[in-house]
């Protein structure tokens, strides 16, 4: 059993006897392990070099101002050992002030192995005014050893509803939740719920015997709270509670519980329970779009007239009732009016994640930019205002589209004033871009470029990359100080 006992000790912080002062660490403490109680049981099979051994007592050492190993030692037991409580190892603490008080981890043989119930890949819900997820009753068997002591059911909801899709309700935007409408209700007294409402963590007593299945006596079910429709997956899984370490243990048991009955525990057939230690089950409501889509509802250009801004391009999905990212295919931006094209910033201004896309000539009204990728900008100007005026963001329709509707966005353009003229400023960005029109294609550039350049130049060129980053941050010709600057500028 490899890390026992020292996958409960490895990294724990012990509770000190005495207040450490402020500011200052407990060095020079040594750990011995107490295994007469177990010695019959098992026997160590490796142990760090730091770890000695004197008849059945481990002692460990950190070296230098370093902490233990997680697993400073391993035990085995042999194949004849019978499953269960070996018995108790005593851990001991010598060195300064501030020790911990002595420690006692039971010692078991044989760990449990969940086998939990799976789920059709996917659920369809009747089409509906609003969308009811469909219940989940999470079964499992243990084909291991017996459970210690507690069996921890952990239950997450994710919610994968298109933006577009979605009842806005203006008071509870500011809450971090509320882009998402499937929520786990607090109901069981024995669950610890998430803050968000899309977690629940439910112990068990055990010890649960092995080749028994179970299932838990009621239903788990999401409540769709502000949509028309739903989608969504369900995830479970089933751990011993000895399997978790001690802080994660500590942060779901500081959650709020339900307010209802506890969520317990049936026995059920334990045939066809074969999967891993962990479910899922995914659903949707039939009337959602088939094909491909945008999540979100539009684009927006915010900026000052007479200054620079930045559009980031709205990624698509596409999807047979379950949102896959779409890959390979092209985004076509149609510029509202009032807007243009402005040259991409240079390499080196931006960060590594970006990709900028721009038409190979600036005064086109359109571009196609593949989409992919973690963010692709656009670079546009804010030449002036006009009311009402709207852009288009667009992907191709495929053949078996059910919802062709839900394939482009509009763009709308916030403005916040205008930018005080300056001379214009001819910057390498635009003789960059220039030269690109001049091959006669669009210019995309990537943070990889960055890489590139201080390779084949060397240190020289990373140092003048560096001055050349804090110069270029701001573009000239822009406007003023605060109305210039692009996104990537903060």
């Amino acid at each position: 059993m490899e890390g026992t006992p020292a996958a409960e000790l490895g990294g724990q912080s012990f509770p000190a006897r005495d207040a450490v002062p402020a500011g200052q660490r407990v060095t020079g403490i040594v750990v011995s392990y107490d295994l007469s109680e177990v010695a019959d049981a098992v026997r160590v099979v490796r142990r760090d070099a730091s770890c000695t051994v004197s008849g059945d007592v481990i002692t460990c050492r950190a070296v230098g101002d370093h902490s233990l190993s997680p697993t400073p030692f391993a035990l085995l037991a042999p194949a004849s050992a019978p499953l269960g409580d070996a018995g108790t190892v005593t851990v001991r603490f010598t060195g300064p002030a501030n020790l911990p008080p002595d420690w006692k981890v039971r010692l078991y043989v044989g760990p449990p192995e969940f086998h939990a119930r799976q789920f059709p890949e996917r659920a369809l819900l009747p089409a509906s005014s609003r969308g009811t997820p469909p219940p989940l009753r999470p079964a499992f068997v243990n084909t291991g050893g017996p459970t210690p002591s507690r069996v921890v059911l952990t239950v997450s909801v994710s919610d994968s509803m298109p933006g577009r899709n979605r009842v806005d309700d203006p008071t509870r935007r500011s809450d971090p939740g509320s882009t998402k409408s499937l929520k786990l209700p607090r109901v069981f007294r024995n669950c610890h719920y998430g803050v968000h409402g899309d977690t629940a963590t439910c112990e068990f007593p055990g010890p649960l015997l092995p080749d028994r299945g179970y299932e838990t006596d009621s239903e788990i079910r999401a409540e769709n709270g502000r949509c028309c429709q739903a989608e969504g997956t369900y995830q479970y899984r089933i751990s011993a509670v000895e399997e978790l370490s001690p802080a994660e243990v500590a942060d779901y048991r500081a959650l709020p519980v339900g307010s209802g009955p506890e969520l317990g525990l049936d026995e059920v057939d334990a045939a066809g329970l074969t999967g891993n230690a962990s479910g899922s089950m995914s659903f949707r409501s039939a009337d959602l779009s088939v094909g491909t889509r945008f999540h979100a509802k539009s684009a927006t250009i915010e900026g000052m007239v007479g200054a620079r801004a930045s559009l980031e391009l709205p990624q698509p999905t596409a999807t047979d009732g379950f949102a896959t990212a779409a890959s390979g295919g092209g985004v076509t931006v149609a510029l509202p009016s009032g807007v243009s094209f402005a040259p991409a910033p240079e390499p080196g201004s931006f960060p590594s994640e970006e990709e900028w896309c721009a038409p190979a000539d600036l005064s086109a009204r359109s571009v196609t930019c593949q989409a992919g990728g973690f963010r692709t900008m656009i670079a546009v100007s804010i030449d002036r205002t006009v009311p009402g005026a709207r852009g288009r963001v667009s992907i191709a329709v495929p053949p078996g589209d059910t919802d062709p509707s839900d394939n482009e966005l509009p763009i709308e353009v916030v403005t916040s004033g205008t930018a005080k003229p300056v001379p214009p400023t001819t910057t390498d960005s635009a003789k960059a871009s220039a030269d690109g029109a001049a091959r006669g294609r669009s210019a995309v550039w990537t943070g990889s470029s960055v890489l590139v350049l201080v390779l084949v130049a060397g240190a020289a060129a990373l140092l003048v990359g560096r001055r050349r980053r804090r110069y270029t941050a701001r573009i000239p010709g822009d406007g003023p100080e605060d109305a210039g600057r692009m996104p990537h500028d903060a």
